[in-house]
């Protein structure tokens, strides 16, 4: 699509909205999920059709939940957060905003990977882990069938060298652990509960289509079998 130039400064204008609402004066963050809050509103939420099952977690709640997890940092110096189900990083947001309250350099001890089915939702976690310099990979992907369709890393991913800090840690911590973490991880979904997820073509990873994930889990007939 040719864009006028008018719409070209609108989002000009957009960007600079959200760049402000993430910054307070004195160079300090300004922690917030402001594209959730506008997103859940009622001028945008419901608009899609795709809207119904979807329910941004409060960022007070997500705050909340980081004070109380209170992570250590492990010996290597950093740990890694995972958000599968990342909406717009809402979780991610509020643990670096936790970390920076305990006088922690949260873009020093933190890496996040962020991964949802839907575009939208992953190109709003980028831009704002990015404008908020958190070191992130935000994965356009399926975490229940595995599938991915496309990977955004973060400039404080870049600047920070995290492809080569988590490289050398994934060496140190060596194959046959990995290997065997991935057979239980595997044990674990394919023993108990067969789960069949329906949706995520080629189409609707670009983000021409987005389509729900709908998520049906049946239960194995020897688990009936023993009870």
């Amino acid at each position: 699509k040719q864009y006028s130039k008018g719409e070209l400064a609108g989002f000009a204008e957009m960007l600079a909205c959200v760049v402000n609402s993430l910054s307070n004066t004195g160079n300090e963050f300004n922690f917030h999920d402001v594209l959730g809050e506008i997103y859940m509103s009622d001028e945008v939420h419901g608009r899609s059709k795709w809207d119904n099952d979807v329910a941004f977690t409060p960022y007070a709640v997500s705050y909340m939940m980081a004070k109380i997890t209170d992570v250590e940092i492990p010996e290597r110096g950093y740990f890694t957060f995972c958000e599968p189900a990342c909406g717009t990083g809402v979780m991610i947001i509020a643990q670096a905003a936790a970390l920076k309250d305990r006088k922690i350099n949260f873009q020093q001890v933190m890496h996040a990977t962020a991964v949802d089915v839907r575009s939208v939702f992953v190109h709003m976690t980028y831009i704002q882990l990015s404008l908020l310099h958190i070191p992130a990979v935000v994965i356009h992907g399926n975490t229940l069938s595995g599938e991915q369709w496309s990977e955004w890393k973060t400039p404080a991913h870049a600047i920070g060298l995290w492809d080569a800090r988590l490289r050398r840690d994934f060496k140190a911590v060596g194959l046959p652990a990995v290997k065997k973490a991935i057979e239980l991880n595997q044990a674990l979904t394919q023993g108990s509960f067969n789960f069949q997820l329906n949706g995520g073509t080629n189409d609707e990873a670009s983000g021409r289509i987005e389509r729900p994930s709908t998520l049906r889990s049946t239960v194995s007939t020897s688990v009936l079998k023993k009870r």
